[in-house]
């Protein structure tokens, strides 16, 4: 589901229509992430970064100044 970006047409959808102002994603892993960032309209973006998974820093830290994303990096 997440691939096709059929959950992302819903969040358009409800913006659209005035029911959400804003959304943002909560990744659990890099790839997720990155397919997340397929859809423009997709700004704040959760992963998780840790001493044994880094990463999301090699991947997703250039992508966030080209795209002019909020990313949360989630230290758990």
């Amino acid at each position: 589901m997440l691939e096709r970006g059929e959950v992302f047409e819903t969040l358009d959808c409800l913006k659209n229509q005035g029911k959400i102002r804003f959304y943002g994603v909560s990744a659990e892993t890099v790839s997720d992430a990155c397919i997340c960032l397929k859809y423009s309209k997709v700004l704040p973006l959760q992963v998780v970064l840790n001493l044994l998974e880094q990463e999301a820093v090699k991947e997703l830290l250039p992508l966030d100044q080209q795209k002019k994303l909020l990313l949360l990096l989630v230290f758990p």
